[in-house]
């Protein structure tokens, strides 16, 4: 079990369906919001529907899943820290061995801290006038570079 610091409460757990972005793979979705307190511990909480079956087995692939973030390296992550996250597992995981679960957390929360650094870089560069852009952006359509040494020679 998560300690209770790491875990959600029903008023965020509304807030992160409510204003999350969703990343999926095959066994899972992810459900990420940020949030504006001053704490940098990410909160996770783990959701298996009745379609998965009984509760016991629900329960169990619950365990299962809160087990593997518990002792992976993305609780302590810091492109995700002040971020709740809700993990809903879908019926191919109840199948999955530990490291197809663990390679299917792997690649929504590295797609979850891309994106979420992106926002905040985004919202870095708004306020403080800086505007971020890839390689393709800042450089110059061949025409228009064609075009502006023309005219300097000229």
């Amino acid at each position: 079990m998560l300690p209770r610091a790491e875990r959600l409460t029903r008023t965020d757990f509304a807030r992160v369906f409510d204003n999350g972005r969703a990343f999926r793979s095959a066994l899972m979705q992810v459900r990420a919001a940020p949030r504006d307190d001053e704490t940098s511990i990410c909160r996770a909480a783990f959701v298996a529907g009745k379609k998965l079956g009984k509760a016991t087995i629900r329960n169990a692939l619950r365990r299962r899943a809160r087990e593997i973030y518990r002792l992976s390296a993305w609780r302590e992550d810091a492109r995700l820290g002040r971020c709740d996250l809700v993990f809903l597992l879908a019926p191919p995981a109840l199948t999955a061995t530990r490291e197809e679960l663990q390679r299917a957390f792997d690649e929504v929360l590295e797609r979850a801290a891309r994106e979420y650094n992106s926002a905040k870089r985004d919202k870095l560069g708004a306020r403080s006038g800086i505007v971020w852009r890839s390689r393709k952006q800042n450089a110059a359509p061949q025409s228009v570079r064609e075009t502006s040494s023309e005219n300097d020679v000229a």
